[in-house]
């Protein structure tokens, strides 16, 4: 299964996807086209999951045909001037989901410097993942989203849909890496910094 480390170019069609969200050089589309080229270009995340609906379902729908029409015509391959490179690309996401925190009233995005990549990629792959989950069921709103997650500190847990509309724990390193990007890194690196610490008390 397909991981998305840092730099990787599924990385960079992260940071594309959510500069595009914020609208900062392509023209603006109708709700339904957002929602369509969103599903073409997230439903890969799906790919190589045991999860229901699955990959194939959702490629047979007019929303994907739509969508993958709509990603032919636009020339979303490169970046634009000043976020070719990895750390400039890093920085364009922090600023973007800092200021998406700050409207929705949310602190900014607080990590050592240590960590900073990682929880920038971390924070990026739940934003798209959002936009993704947002975009299905406005739009297919009879299919289950079969992606959840949970979150609560350092307890991190992914869930997959199963046919039978159970919800499944899944541990591989792998799949948890393609929704939560380089999430196990950032652990470490928090944790590492935590103990590096000094202690305040005496």
């Amino acid at each position: 299964m397909k991981s998305f480390p840092i730099g990787s170019l599924e990385s960079r069609a992260a940071a594309r996807a959510l500069l595009e969200q914020a609208d900062r050089w392509k023209p603006k589309l109708s709700e339904y086209d957002t929602d369509a080229l969103t599903m073409y270009r997230h439903c890969d995340l799906l790919r190589g999951l045991p999860v229901s609906p699955g990959i194939l379902e959702i490629e047979g729908t007019a929303l994907y045909r739509r969508g993958q029409e709509l990603a032919a015509k636009r020339d979303s391959d490169a970046f634009p001037d000043g976020v070719d490179a990895q750390e400039d690309a890093t920085g364009t996401l922090e600023a973007i989901i800092n200021s998406a925190l700050g409207r929705a009233g949310l602190p900014r995005l607080g990590y050592p410097k240590t960590a900073r990549k990682e929880a920038v990629f971390c924070a990026a792959h739940q934003l798209l993942l959002l936009i993704f989950r947002q975009s299905w069921e406005r739009q297919l709103p009879s299919l289950p989203f079969p992606i959840k997650t949970e979150i609560n500190g350092n307890d991190v847990r992914l869930y997959l849909r199963q046919a039978e509309g159970v919800w499944q724990e899944e541990r591989d390193l792998g799949s948890r890496r393609k929704i939560f990007g380089p999430i196990e890194k950032l652990l470490q690196l928090l944790q590492e910094n935590v103990l590096a610490t000094p202690s305040s008390q005496s």
